[in-house]
């Protein structure tokens, strides 16, 4: 292809985009995002990945948090505002994608010493409870297996809003939840103290209505 033709038709492609990127900016208003969970629409909610983090941090030697995240996960919610204490949750996380900005140091950290990916592939989370305490906190219970192990943990829940997607127009529901747990608990117990015990998780995510 021509040189000139490839430029002008790279223009009129970006040209479009900006136009779909300010017709969407144009159709959002904050005003249409619902923050009472108690208004949100039933249904079976899945995670949008484009629009998903969970982050971890470690104390380490008593110097500074030590951050990491891992990069493929998947959540299911299931949600009903007539019931909403049936509220049900589940996680899984593929403890492989462990990313601390380091590509080697990551790659021990999903091996045998560790996370033992090759063993384990997966952690997961599956609800138990939930607690509303008013239209946007809640606390949900549940239990955490990883590497093999289940134990009873707590997430702290904050729900953000719902709205309709500007570009997919599905309906969607934004939370953030936190966690802290100790991970001997589950046998990943080495460096313990040098790299603290606790471990603290945040997750931010965007969920669409199936």
């Amino acid at each position: 292809m021509p040189k000139p033709l490839l430029q002008h038709l790279t223009l009129l492609v970006g040209a479009w985009l900006m136009a779909i990127s300010l017709g969407c900016a144009a159709a959002f208003s904050p005003e249409d995002v619902e923050q009472d969970i108690r208004k949100v629409r039933a249904g079976q909610y899945s995670l949008d990945k484009h629009h998903a983090t969970m982050l971890f941090k470690v104390q380490h030697m008593g110097l500074a948090p030590y951050l990491g995240r891992f990069n493929d996960f998947d959540i299911q919610l299931a949600y009903d505002p007539e019931n909403p204490v049936a509220t049900s949750v589940s996680a899984t996380v593929k403890t492989a994608s462990i990313d601390v900005n380091y590509p080697q140091f990551s790659t021990t950290l999903s091996g045998a010493d560790w996370f033992n990916s090759a063993s384990f592939p997966e952690a997961s989370f599956v609800s138990t409870g939930i607690e509303w305490r008013d239209a946007s906190h809640a606390s949900v219970s549940g239990h955490l297996t990883l590497l093999g192990v289940t134990a009873p943990v707590t997430l702290e829940v904050v729900f953000h809003g719902a709205t309709h997607h500007v570009v997919t127009r599905n309906y969607t529901v934004g939370f953030s939840a936190s966690l802290t747990f100790e991970r001997s608990r589950f046998g990943l117990d080495k460096f313990i103290p040098v790299v603290a015990d606790r471990v603290e998780m945040e997750i931010h995510a965007e969920l669409q209505r199936q």
